[in-house]
Formats: C-alpha cells, sequence, structure tokens
C-alpha cells in the first residue's frame, strides 16, 4: 500500500484509472495492489470487505424515520448546539464552492447539514442527509466512516470510496471530541461532487472541529457554573455532609470542602477524575434511581435533579453529615471559649497597635502633627471599643445567647473589611478587591460577628498567599440566589485545599500554622450558622480555595 497526495485525483487521470483497476480487482478478491492504494484507503477497504459491504452500493442506507431523528438530536443537542454557528459562519463559502459541511453523532450518522443548495439536492441522491448512517461497515469506505475508526482527519476523493456509486463524490472529515474527556462526539464532514475538490477543505474540517471543541467547553462551562449557583442556592443550607456536583454527562465536576470530609469518611476517593460517570445521570435519559444502576455508596434520597424552567442542568448529591462525636466534654467546651475569646480579640489588638505605632512617629517628627497623632488615638478608642464588643459577642455565642440582629448590608461591611485589611495587602504584594452586586437585599444579622467572620477569611486568604509565587490576588464577592439568601465568597489564588485541611478544617483546635489556634473557622461556622446559614469551601481554579458563606435575605 502507498501513500499520495489525493490532488492528483483531480488532475491525473492515470492515477485515478489505476487506483479503479486497483478496486476492481480487490473487490473480485485479489490483494490490495502495492504502490497504488493509499494505506488509510486500503485499510478502510479491508475493514469494508470483512463486514460484507456490497461494493455495488449507489448510496447510504435510508434515513432514519423522522421521529427517530428527532430524538438523536435531542440526544446529541449539546453537539449540535455548539457546531450551529460554526456551520451558519461557512454557509457563504460553502454555497460559492459547491461543497457542503455535515455533522454527525459517534456512529456516523448525520445529524445536520449545511451549504450549497444545489449540493445538498444532489446528496439526497446518496443518502447523504440527515438521518442516514455513513459508518464505512455499512456504507463502505468514505471520510465520516473512516474518521470515526481511525479516529483523526481522513480524505476520501473520487474512486478511492469502497462504493460504486459514493465515487463521484469527495469528502474530507475528522472527529470532533469531548473537550474534557477526549471521548469521540462525532464528525464534522466537507463534501462536493468530485469536481469540487480543494486540498483546504481537510484544514476546513479540523479548524470547523476545533472551533466546536472550543464552544463546547465554554458551554460546559457556563452549564457547571448554574449548577453551582443552583446547587448552593436550592441545597446548601440543608447539605450536612457537603454537596457533589454531577454535569449533564454524569460525570462529577465539583465538590465542596464538606463533601471531600464525607467521601473520605466513607472511604472513597477524593480525586474527581477518579470517580466514573453514573450512567443513570445522563441528561439525555431519564433518571433511573434503582439499586442496580447506582453505585453501591450512593443512596436515591440523596440525589436531587437541577432542573431550571424545564432545562436539566445535571445532578446535585446532597450527603449526609459523617458520623461524629456533638456533645463536648466540659473541658473542651471551656477551652473551646477561651480559645475564641483569645482568636477573636486579636484582631482589633493588632489594629490598637498599628495605630498606637502611627501616632508615635507622627509625635516624634521635628515639627509633630498634632492632628495626625489625633486622628490615631481616636481610632485606637474605636479599636478598644470593638475589642469590647467582639468579646461580649463571643461570650453570648458561647452561652446560646442571640445575636443582636439588625439590617444590615453585606456590601458596606465587605468594604469596611477591605479598607481594613488594605494596608496588609499591599505589604504582602496581593491584590485585594471587591465584587458586589449591585441589588443585593439586606440580611437580618448581628453586625460585629459577621464582620468577624469576613475579616477572619480576608485574613486567612491573605496568610495562604505567603511565599507563593504568580499572580497573587484576595477578592471578596457577594450575590443574591433568587431572592431568598445572599453569599459572599472569599476567593485566594494562594496554596489551596489538601485533602486532609478539607476534612478537618472546621474542627476547632485544627490548624496547619506554627502560629495558628485552630479556633477561627470553627467560631466562623459557629456564628454563621446562629444566623440560619452555612459556611463551607471549594478549590478555586486554577488554584487556590474560595470560602462562601450564605445568610437568609430579610423580608424587610
Amino acid at each position: 500500500m502507498g501513500r499520495h497526495d489525493p490532488a492528483r485525483g483531480v488532475t491525473d487521470r492515470r492515477y485515478d484509472r489505476r487506483l479503479l483497476a486497483a478496486w476492481e480487482r480487490f473487490v473480485e478478491g485479489a490483494g490490495l495492489a502495492s504502490g497504488v492504494v493509499p494505506d488509510v484507503v486500503g485499510q478502510s477497504w479491508m475493514r469494508c470487505r470483512s463486514a460484507y459491504v456490497d461494493p455495488a452500493l449507489e448510496h447510504a442506507p435510508d434515513p432514519l424515520a423522522e421521529p427517530e431523528l428527532m430524538a438523536l438530536r435531542q440526544r446529541h443537542r449539546e453537539l449540535i448546539e455548539a457546531s450551529r454557528p460554526v456551520m451558519m459562519q461557512a454557509h457563504d463559502l460553502l454555497s460559492e464552492s459547491a461543497t457542503m459541511m455535515i455533522l454527525t453523532d459517534p456512529t456516523g450518522v448525520i445529524l445536520q447539514s449545511e451549504g450549497d443548495a444545489a449540493t445538498l439536492e444532489a446528496a439526497l441522491d446518496i443518502r447523504l442527509t440527515a438521518g442516514a448512517n455513513w459508518n464505512e461497515l455499512l456504507s463502505g469506505t468514505n471520510a465520516i466512516g473512516t474518521a470515526l475508526s481511525v479516529g483523526g482527519p481522513v480524505r476520501v476523493h473520487g474512486a478511492e470510496h469502497f462504493c460504486a456509486g459514493i465515487k463521484p463524490w469527495t469528502c474530507s472529515a475528522t472527529a470532533v471530541r469531548d473537550p474534557a474527556s477526549g471521548e469521540l462526539l462525532g464528525v464534522v464532514d466537507i463534501s462536493g461532487k468530485r469536481n469540487s475538490f480543494n486540498r483546504h477543505w481537510l484544514a476546513l474540517a479540523v479548524s470547523s472541529a476545533t472551533r466546536i471543541e472550543e464552544r463546547l467547553s465554554s458551554l460546559d462551562s457556563e452549564l457547571r457554573q448554574r449548577l453551582l449557583e443552583w446547587g448552593v442556592g436550592n441545597l446548601s443550607r440543608a447539605a450536612d455532609g457537603g454537596l457533589l456536583f454531577y454535569d449533564r454527562r454524569g460525570r462529577l465536576t465539583a465538590t465542596d470542602a464538606r463533601a471531600r470530609a464525607s467521601l473520605a469518611a466513607m472511604g472513597l476517593d477524593l480525586d474527581l477524575n477518579a470517580h466514573a460517570a453514573i450512567e443513570a445521570f445522563r441528561a439525555d435519559s431519564a433518571i433511573d434511581l434503582s439499586e442496580a444502576t447506582l453505585p453501591p455508596w450512593l443512596r436515591p434520597e440523596w440525589i436531587e435533579p437541577a432542573v431550571v424552567r424545564g432545562e436539566r442542568l445535571g445532578v446535585v448529591v446532597v450527603l449526609p453529615r459523617p458520623a461524629m462525636a456533638t456533645v463536648q466534654s466540659a473541658p473542651a467546651a471551656a477551652d473551646f471559649a477561651i480559645a475564641s475569646v483569645a482568636h477573636e480579640v486579636k484582631q482589633p489588638l493588632a489594629a490598637i497597635e498599628l495605630y498606637a505605632g502611627t501616632s508615635l512617629r507622627w509625635l516624634a517628627r521635628q515639627q509633630p502633627d498634632l492632628a495626625q497623632a489625633r486622628q490615631g488615638l481616636e481610632q485606637i478608642i474605636q479599636a478598644v471599643k470593638r475589642a469590647g464588643d467582639v468579646v461580649s459577642r463571643v461570650r453570648g455565642l458561647i452561652k446560646k445567647i442571640a445575636p443582636q440582629k439588625e439590617l444590615l448590608d453585606l456590601n458596606e461591611i465587605i468594604l469596611g473589611v477591605v479598607a481594613l485589611m488594605g494596608s496588609q495587602a499591599e505589604e504582602q504584594h496581593v491584590a485585594l478587591d471587591a465584587r458586589l452586586s449591585q441589588h443585593l437585599p439586606a440580611v437580618l444579622a448581628d453586625r460585629i460577628q459577621v464582620q468577624e467572620v469576613i475579616l477572619n477569611l480576608v485574613k486567612n486568604a491573605l496568610e495562604s498567599l505567603i511565599g507563593c509565587e504568580g499572580y497573587r490576588e484576595v477578592s471578596i464577592g457577594s450575590r443574591a440566589l433568587q431572592g431568598s439568601e445572599v453569599v459572599v465568597d472569599v476567593k485566594d489564588t494562594g496554596k489551596g485545599l489538601d485533602a486532609e485541611t478539607a476534612e478537618h478544617m472546621f474542627e476547632p483546635f485544627y490548624t496547619t500554622k506554627s502560629e495558628g489556634m485552630g479556633i477561627g473557622l470553627a467560631i466562623s461556622r459557629s456564628i454563621i450558622e446562629a444566623h440560619g446559614g452555612k459556611l463551607w469551601a471549594m478549590k478555586n481554579s486554577p488554584r487556590g480555595a474560595i470560602f462562601l458563606f450564605s445568610l437568609p435575605a430579610s423580608d424587610g
């Protein structure tokens, strides 16, 4: 078997005659003509002969009936949606060159086509139309079927086709794959009568497939974000053991920190890539919750389909809280109380130290700046008052005294935290910013306690960036979820969360810091839960962590 440039098939009639003669001998039972039949074509001919494909076929099998075609298109609607603008943009070029662009499913059935009207009409004669199957084991050697067989770019021209009725055509095709998994999704093909051949059609097919894959990736990211928002907005308050997010193909795409702890307690792998897709969760089929279709660890009552206005975004699994002790001993409770006060009072004490040092520097100048020193002393008074408020609030929290709630604008509190932590961020060369929703409902909450939670999360985020290279950022965001909850998130590009930290970080006295007390996140979670909310964490992409908390939106 040899190699050749298919362009010769247009200009070199001698080659075409030799190839046709080699095909006639082959279909009569002879071997492949050495040096005449290209490798990829010869291998396809061999597969066709082994499958008893009739070389005298004039066309592909008849197309699917309309109901079957509609069901198939529904199954592959994401692929069709991603390809539609790509095919539409190629329309003028296809019309001017008497060609057509074809999209198939992974078995070779044509889902849709676009291009020159006359070519589309002529294609009906060989059943090169929606619903027809061009797998090479049914329709002989052709670019669609052979691209599916080899999994890559293929050009089949004129006499290279296995079936006689297809030889007047030329076609160039390549595979379309899932950007995340590499799974074969279908084929993009450029076809026309043989006199429309252009060596660049294969490049057009490859570039079109690439653009479709890019759109699939973008659509996948959009759906995943909508799935996460739906899960957080509807299920986070009931998810004691955390949430697992499965996309429309049944693949596990995201977990929160509580879920990783729950998975670890069940002895399951925390690596998302290690979890096989759950076929029962695929969006192209009805969800089957029978035990036979689910992994042994998964209970049907944990499963929540995410459906928004009739569109299924995926599935969220709501895990129960792992078995754990719920009653602290008296010494442990006392330790927690002492540590809580010590931890929470550190922030205002640090501010007092900063303001005092600044005031001394203003007074030590050759011409003391009394106005600036006075301002520093006033800030110290405010910090002392805040320290007293913090101690009172923490003591109330431990004694289960109800928080002193008022209607709060969380955006205002976030901006105050940004201003308070700005100097520390600047010293660490970290960009600190806020991403605030402009229409954020008020929440009924204790101002001091909520401020302490956000301060603690930002402080932890800044500490996670120590020693990290590359872009260093901490950002605080706010958003409303369906009008019933307000969510605040603190994102960083720091070290991120390993499995052990994710499992234990909300437990009192667990810390990864050499000088840490391991009490900040435990206190923060207690505060948020006392307000009827949830506090959890997720991995940031490409690195870092995201800590989020939700609070009920006020009706007033």
